[in-house]
This record gives structure tokens, C-alpha cells and sequence, in this order.
């Protein structure tokens, strides 16, 4: 029957049902009269409502009594004690969910907590709660969920069940750009050191760390607790990047915020956080989630500025690649073709470049079926039909990504030197324009990968990433398309 028709339907029973209790007989019908006058003698109207409402609860769970129930999706794949885990994390969510429209703030955070209670006893509500938020999940719901631990009352519970770690308490710090960079505003970072400012200069080597939260979320204080271990168990100064945030900040930013901080580190030798500047400290590059990509790029643009080699490049000198990189569940896969419709990846891009600088792309092909030899490749073809990026067309010269600022004229490159604007494509003449325009069926690959196939996870869903991608590679502020 229709929606209309079941609605009717049960107006009917509930109507009918209310009249008889209204007008009928306080026992029932004539069948049950005898046996109900004998139950009022022993069960009282209270009694009589809850044994009613456990049989109802009874019946619902029965499959669990008797062991019938289907188990957890997913549940083989963790530990106990991770699984246990994610029901926590999974109430916080729900919780922190309930409440994040709630004003003012106290409120807010306060309700966060109750609801949190609330749907850690509830498990299931919980589940269906957050199952039902990340089907149509917006930046909000994102932010919220991942920057938990530094609201007040999160903050405070760690901070009593942290062990002590370091004796001294993190310190902001703001890292100036090279003095060629195109970005002037300074670089916001946390200096984990376990020790005095004075006891800086004795040091010589660094961890450079670049906190996850799926590029849109989370300062390198809601990582307290691996910042502080590593800062205080290493006796190393640890630096952590608060760098800028999709969507406001999207591709590259972020990277070029990583990349201007190492160049300061080297160039300054250390003096800007402290170091006494006798020699080039070593640095150790770290990074977790979204963080740990950040930290691949960076280094591949240190490589690619020429490592170790005396060579230059747009006339600063090569940069001494990192001592080690440290990747905690890297996000390296960004082929998000494996899990879009077409309609999806239509948004993501760009028809207009898809003829710029054709024999860069397959130049770039060849070097990576040469680094690669044993990992199946696409065609030719196919890479040449592979668009970069939105607002991103790739150097003639160098091969590296040549980033147009829509306030400026001025091209420059990912490491955020200013390049000559004749290295940029032209612009296509009128007849290509008219070509381009045509809409064309876009390709996507209908291969599943294994790791998308089992990826409805308890804690990172589908849906997240592909909101975290599109958030990042920018410029769509709805990641729900």
C-alpha cells in the first residue's frame, strides 16, 4: 500500500483502540474478561506497563539472546580493543553531532558531553546516528568531528589521563617565508621541545612533523598525545605545522606552506626556531593521514629542487634532502576514479586543459613506468586525456605544477617561485575553444580496488574521503556535490 494509505491506517488502529479503551469494558472482551479480573488482583498498572514494555524489548532482541543475529560487518577485522574503541569514538561522533548547531558555546560543549553519555549507553542509536550524518556529510560535520580533543571538557579528561611526557609545555611559533617565496603570511606551528629556549642551541637535528585531519581539520594540538611522546622520549625539538586549511586554503597552499617552512629551516640554519645556526640541522620529516601526503609531496619537491646535488634551481641553491620521512597511515591513492560516477568526477575536472602540454604528461608517463617496470600502466592515450587539477597546468621547462592565482597575472611554480609567463600554455584559439566546449562522456575505471571493496569503516568512510578530496583540490566548498 502507498504512504498515504499506511498513514490512514494506522490513524484507523489507534483511533479504534482508543475508543474501546474509552468505552468498553475495563476487562476486555467477553474471552478475556474472567482472566483479566483475575490478573488486577495480582499485577498493579505499573507493574502491568513495564513487564509489557519488556516483553516488547525481549522480542526485538531476541536474535540476540539466542545468538542468531547477524555479527558486525566488519567486526573480524579488528582487535577487540579497537573495535571497543570505535564505539567510543562512534558515540563522541554522534554526540558532538547532536549538539554542533547548539549556541553559545558553553552550551554547546556541555550538551556535546551529555549526548556523548547518551549514545555510548545507546550504541545503536549511535550507530544509526552517524550512519545516516556522513550519507550527506558537509565541512561542518567534518571540523566537528575531528577537532574533539581540544573543546574543553575532551581537553581536560586526556590531560588527566596522559601520562607526563615533558616537563615543558608547548610553545607557538610562526615560521617567516623564504625571502623569494610568493606568500609573505608566516607559517603558524607548535615547537614540542622538552627543555628551555636556551637549551635549543645545543641541538642540531629536528623533526619536522605535518599533523593529518583530512587536509579541512585538526592542529598539531589535537595530536598531543604522539607530539608530546615523541618530543619528550626523542629529547628533540619537534616541530609541528598548523598549516592552512581546505577549502579556504586548497591545493597547494598547504604543500607550499610545508615546502617555505624547510626552506627556512635550512636557510636559516635553525635560528628560527631557536638553533644556534653552526651548520644545516638534519631534519626528520614525519606526517600522519592527510599529513603523511603532505609529507610525500614535500619531499618530492625537495628531490625534485635537486637534493644533494650542486645544482640549481630558478636560482636558489638545491635543497639537502630530509635525514628520513616517517608516514603514519599515509593517504597516498588519490585515484579517486576507482569509486566516482561520472557525473561526480565531472566536477573535479577541468575539460579546458585537457590538450595543455600533452608531451609533458607523457613525458612524465615514461619516467614513472621507468621507476615502476613491474606495475601495469594505462596507454598513451589515456594519460594524455588525464586532466590536471583545476587551476593547474604543469611547466614546459621543468615539468613541475605552474599554479595561476586568480587575483594575479603571475603565474609560479608549486614551490612558490614567480615564473616568466611565456613558459605558460597559450590560450586556445577559437576554433579549439569551440571543440573543448563539446561535451564529451568522461572515462572512469570500473576496477574496485580491495582496500575501497572492505573501506566502510567504522572510523573513515567513502564518503569522508571523497568529501576530503574535493574539499582539498578545491575550489567546490560542498563535498557532498
Amino acid at each position: 500500500p502507498s504512504v498515504k494509505f499506511r498513514k490512514y491506517q494506522v490513524l484507523a488502529v489507534v483511533s479504534f483502540w482508543s475508543v474501546y479503551l474509552y468505552k468498553g469494558n475495563r476487562h476486555g472482551p467477553p474471552l478475556l474478561r474472567r482472566i483479566s479480573g483475575l490478573l488486577s488482583h495480582r499485577l498493579t498498572a505499573w507493574q502491568t506497563v513495564v513487564i509489557t514494555l519488556l516483553y516488547l524489548y525481549t522480542t526485538r532482541n531476541f536474535g540476540k539472546l539466542v545468538g542468531l543475529e547477524c555479527p558486525e560487518p566488519l567486526a573480524s577485522l579488528y582487535t577487540r580493543s579497537y573495535f571497543r574503541a570505535t564505539w567510543i569514538t562512534t558515540a563522541l561522533d554522534a554526540g558532538f553531532w547532536t549538539a554542533m548547531n547548539l549556541r553559545p558555546k558553553w552550551l554547546r560543549d556541555f550538551a556535546s558531553m551529555v549526548f556523548s553519555v547518551y549514545y555510548l549507553i545507546c550504541a545503536e542509536q549511535a550507530d544509526e546516528k552517524v550512519r545516516k550524518i556522513r550519507g550527506g556529510l558537509t565541512l561542518q560535520h567534518l571540523r566537528v568531528g575531528w577537532d574533539k580533543p581540544t573543546t574543553p571538557y575532551l581537553s581536560f579528561i586526556t590531560r588527566i589521563m596522559r601520562p607526563k611526557l615533558m616537563r615543558y609545555p608547548p610553545r607557538a611559533i610562526r615560521i617567516p617565508r623564504p625571502r623569494d617565496s610568493s606568500y609573505k603570511e608566516s607559517v603558524d606551528a607548535w615547537l614540542y621541545f622538552d627543555g628551555p629556549i636556551s637549551s635549543l642551541k645545543k641541538h642540531n637535528k629536528i623533526i619536522l612533523d605535518i599533523p593529518g585531519g583530512g587536509f579541512v581539520a585538526m592542529d598539531p594540538r589535537g595530536h598531543d598525545d604522539k607530539l608530546l611522546a615523541w618530543a619528550g622520549r626523542t629529547g628533540l625539538p619537534l616541530l609541528a605545522l598548523n598549516y592552512k586549511k581546505a577549502p579556504e586554503h586548497p591545493y597547494p597552499y598547504a604543500l607550499n606552506e610545508c615546502y617555505d617552512v624547510y626552506h627556512t629551516l635550512v636557510a636559516s640554519r635553525g635560528r628560527c626556531i631557536g638553533l644556534s645556526g653552526d651548520s644545516v640541522p638534519q631534519i626528520v620529516i614525519s606526517g600522519d593521514s592527510a599529513g603523511a601526503n603532505l609529507a610525500v609531496g614535500l619531499t618530492l619537491m625537495i628531490l625534485q629542487s635537486g637534493g644533494t646535488d650542486t645544482r640549481r634551481w630558478h636560482g636558489e641553491p638545491s635543497l639537502p634532502v630530509p635525514e628520513g620521512v616517517v608516514l603514519v597511515y599515509p593517504a597516498l591513492d588519490m585515484n579517486i576514479g576507482n569509486w566516482m560516477t561520472d557525473e561526480q568526477m565531472a566536477l573535479i575536472k577541468d575539460r579546458r586543459m585537457r590538450k595543455t602540454n600533452r608531451g609533458v604528461l607523457r613525458r612524465k608517463s615514461d619516467d614513472y613506468r621507468k621507476l615502476t617496470p613491474d606495475t601495469p600502466h594505462a596507454s598513451d592515450e589515456e594519460d594524455d586525456r588525464a586532466p590536471s587539477p583545476p587551476g593547474m597546468t604543469e611547466s614546459t621547462l621543468t615539468g613541475e605544477p605552474i599554479i595561476v592565482s586568480p587575483s594575479s597575472n603571475a603565474p609560479h611554480t608549486s614551490a612558490g617561485h614567480t615564473i616568466d609567463s611565456s613558459v605558460t600554455t597559450k590560450p586556445p584559439s577559437a576554433a579549439s575553444a569551440s571543440q573543448l566546449a563539446k561535451p564529451e562522456p568522461l572515462r572512469t575505471r570500473l576496477a574496485m580496488s580491495s582496500m575501497i571493496s572492505y573501506f566502510n569503516d567504522r572510523i573513515l568512510t567513502p564518503e569522508m574521503m571523497r568529501a576530503m578530496i574535493i574539499l582539498y583540490i578545491g575550489p567546490y566548498h560542498r563535498p557532498d556535490f
